[in-house]
């Protein structure tokens, strides 16, 4: 019983909506090798893939990502079998949320003499009941950012926020997770995403004209092929989903090794290249 792992994780983690399925994995299989008095840990990338069941390429996509999000800093070279070393830690903003939230809770403590106040405190308590509201949604805010500000921070331009936030009050759209992976397929696939900022569409004219529904140009100029960018997100998330289904049913043989799994198969037939991943 005692050479089974476990992590101990941050409540910081279950507050970052921005993680995926994958990325959240990851991140808990890391927090189990990490030394908590100096929050470091250097596994290889195949002992992690022993752990989790994900391929070393995917691996590595996914650590770049968490660097990224802000909760690990990576360094040295993982290749050919050497370790990298990680140094965990929280996310600045979600830090400042708790904070805040702290500091706000103390300040509006009411005070204990409140009880025995004349009747003329009954002419400001409207305004006091207003301003409890109003530091509650404050407070709320800052602990929960919404998810326009998630997918704000994701868009490659940043111009007229407060246009933008009310045309996303108003668009017809699809769930946040979905407008961050068709987002991000537009920034990895489409050449105007990808390209000159001059060129990018304005937050506004993107939730105005619903231009998650634009379609993709794939190829390489000859005969290129137009894919909307549902259709290529039903089609990663499908793959996606399957791998996963496939890595955690793999049974175990009688001798106690791992079954051979299809997702074996699949990695030979594309080369060794690894399983596919969103967004790639």
């Amino acid at each position: 019983m005692s050479n089974i792992p476990f992590a101990i994780v941050p409540c910081e983690v279950a507050m970052d909506g921005r993680l995926s399925k994958g990325e959240l994995r990851l991140l808990i299989a890391l927090y189990s090798f990490r030394n908590k008095n100096t929050e470091l840990c250097c596994p290889k990338r195949e002992t992690i893939a022993e752990r989790i069941g994900y391929s070393l390429s995917m691996i590595s996509r996914m650590t770049t990502k968490l660097s990224q999000h802000g909760w690990l800093t990576k360094s040295g070279d993982g290749r050919f079998g050497k370790s990298n070393r990680y140094k965990l830690h929280i996310p600045e903003h979600l830090l400042l949320a708790i904070v805040n939230s702290t500091a706000t809770i103390a300040t509006t403590a009411p005070p204990i003499v409140a009880t025995t106040a004349p009747p003329i405190v009954a002419t400001t308590a409207p305004l006091n009941k207003q301003t409890t509201k109003q530091t509650t949604k404050q407070t709320t805010k800052s602990i929960c950012p919404n998810d326009f500000a998630q997918w704000y921070a994701a868009y490659p331009v940043h111009k007229g926020r407060k246009r933008a936030e009310a045309a996303w009050d108003k668009a017809d759209k699809p769930p946040l997770q979905t407008m961050l992976d068709i987002l991000n397929l537009q920034k990895i696939n489409d050449r105007q995403y990808g390209g000159d900022s001059r060129y990018i569409p304005h937050p506004t004219t993107y939730l105005n004209q619903e231009r998650w529904n634009d379609e993709l140009q794939q190829g390489n100029g000859n005969g290129e092929e137009s894919i909307q960018p549902w259709q290529q997100y039903e089609q990663e998330r499908e793959r996606a989903d399957r791998y996963f289904s496939e890595v955690d049913g793999s049974a175990m043989g009688a001798d106690g090794g791992a079954v051979q799994s299809s997702v074996v198969e699949e990695q030979r037939a594309c080369g060794g290249k690894g399983v596919p991943r969103l967004g790639n």
